[in-house]
């Protein structure tokens, strides 16, 4: 598979499952939802994302994480749904906010994503859990 002219091995997901839940964390030792999404760009594309390790202490600090994802747009186109790829970010709502992110695995069915408490994992996102909480989806342009 081709992704702006690099080649992308298509198993590229099973280098990031079981990775353990780690707020703020950025590294394999652990990582949070935007960790993830960090740690595959950089390892994947060599791109250095935002960290936002700045501006909340916990996961549970929605609207913080909600903020700072609506001020970190730079770069990023969003796509109409039914024409997502792989690697792009689906963002979701979860108890009132915009802060949970997971990467495309396979489109329309597949994400890499991790919550609290929880390992790295490959999950269904058009599911009755997920797919009502999906409000947008954003591909990296730059």
């Amino acid at each position: 598979m081709i992704c702006k002219g690099v080649e992308i091995d298509t198993a590229w997901h099973a280098r990031y499952t079981k990775l353990p839940f780690v707020e703020r964390g950025r590294t394999r030792l652990g990582v949070d939802c935007w960790g993830l999404v960090v740690m595959v760009y950089a390892g994947e594309f060599g791109v250095g994302l935002p960290l936002l390790t700045a501006g909340y202490e916990h996961v549970s600090d929605r609207e913080d994480i909600e903020r700072l994802a609506a001020g970190e747009k730079r770069g990023w186109l969003e796509v109409a749904p039914g024409h997502e790829k792989p690697f792009d970010v689906l963002l979701f709502r979860v108890m009132g906010a915009e802060c949970h992110v997971g990467l495309v695995v396979r489109p329309g069915l597949k994400m890499l994503h991790i919550e609290k408490g929880k390992e790295t994992v490959i999950e269904r996102y058009n599911t009755p859990r997920w797919r009502p909480r999906l409000r947008s989806i954003w591909g990296w342009s730059e």
